[in-house]
């Protein structure tokens, strides 16, 4: 009998508390990640036709768990983009989400279109994680973290120029939204500056921003606007000397100071071009512009102008006769004649004292 009394009161009890604990338990907060110490950087990702961005984090510890998603929103401004608020809508409007194969690498969509914008770049961060009733929870876990845009590459290395036939192909290596194209100043030009060239040839430092500044006032032989990717042939447009040397200037239109001013420039020469109609080319016979890496390429020039204009000098100078001083030629033979003179002295000298003393002695 003690026994079930016993048993009723904790069954009693056991009813009133189980309400309390499942109640402290729903309620319990979620641990948030904390990206307080995070170094985060943009990775760079060369496509061949175009860039991609993804980012990367230090000094951050995930949650792994399956239910958990970080949803990543990046702008060109301060003010808080519009996250929305299930992970429908969070995964609609994000810029990136987290994959889990990776602790540090975050990527899902190109970036291309923030970074092309002018000005600073903001990053923010949503957390989805499930609380104890298996419902999801957001916050935001990290606010308007100002990450570093990419650098602006070399010269030669931020627009591609590639001459082919039928067609030549136009490449932007900086950001833009790979989804649309976008506007590109052909300009080209005959390089008549050899100092610019051997400059070049030398590898020395600043040789291309020299062929930049030249490229941008010298006289041209096409001028035009073209599109990103594949365009018409450029070569059959315009004449051609055979292994002459060509800058190609192009600059990216700022849409009025929308998106960053990109400009670029190139070394090419001339080469003529005679091909058979094969599996993967048409035939075609003409003249095409060859990069500077191109294995076509060679060097034909010899001497600066400089070089040139010292060599002029001094002919100018071993040609010019001068009456006040003697040349070398005068003073040679005049010696040959003295040395002759004075040998025929000489022996008449010997032959006087001879014959003298002959009639002495007899």
């Amino acid at each position: 009998m003690k026994i079930q009394k016993i048993f009723t009161m904790l069954l009693f009890i056991l009813l009133i508390l189980t309400p309390v604990i499942l109640a402290n338990d729903a309620t319990e907060e979620i641990s948030w990640t904390d990206f307080s110490n995070a170094e985060i950087k943009l990775m760079e990702y060369d496509l061949y036709q175009f860039l991609a961005y993804s980012v990367t984090f230090e000094n951050v510890q995930f949650n792994t768990e399956d239910e958990t998603k970080y949803y990543i929103f990046i702008s060109n401004s301060l003010d808080k983009p519009e996250f929305g608020a299930t992970r429908e809508e969070l995964e609609k409007n994000a810029t990136l989400f987290w994959e889990k194969e990776s602790e540090k690498i975050i990527s899902y969509k190109y970036m291309n279109a923030v970074l092309e914008k002018k000005g600073d770049v903001y990053l923010w961060i949503v957390e989805s994680r499930a609380n104890k009733k298996g419902e999801f929870e957001n916050k935001e876990v990290l606010t308007a973290y100002k990450i570093e845009k990419p650098a602006l590459k070399d010269l030669t290395n931020r627009i591609t120029l590639r001459f082919e036939y039928p067609n030549d192909y136009l490449y932007l290596k900086e950001p833009y939204d790979i989804k649309t194209s976008r506007s590109i100043n052909v300009k080209i030009g005959k390089i008549t500056d050899n100092n610019i060239l051997f400059s070049i040839k030398n590898q020395e430092s600043g040789c291309f921003e020299k062929l930049l500044e030249y490229a941008k006032t010298a006289p041209s032989i096409y001028n035009e606007k073209q599109s990103t990717g594949q365009i018409n042939a450029i070569c059959k447009k315009i004449d051609l000397v055979e292994n002459e040397y060509y800058y190609v200037y192009m600059k990216k239109d700022s849409e009025d100071g929308k998106y960053q001013e990109i400009e670029d420039v190139y070394l090419y020469q001339a080469k003529y071009v005679k091909r058979e109609q094969a599996a993967y080319t048409v035939a075609y016979e003409g003249y095409l512009l060859r990069e500077y890496y191109h294995k076509d390429f060679v060097w034909n020039i010899e001497t600066n102008s400089e070089e040139n204009s010292n060599v002029s000098n001094t002919s100018n100078i071993s040609n010019t006769t001068d009456d006040t001083i003697a040349n070398n030629i005068i003073p040679n033979a005049g010696e040959s004649k003295i040395i002759g003179v004075f040998i025929v002295l000489s022996f008449a000298l010997g032959l006087i004292s001879f014959i003298k003393m002959k009639i002495e002695y007899k």
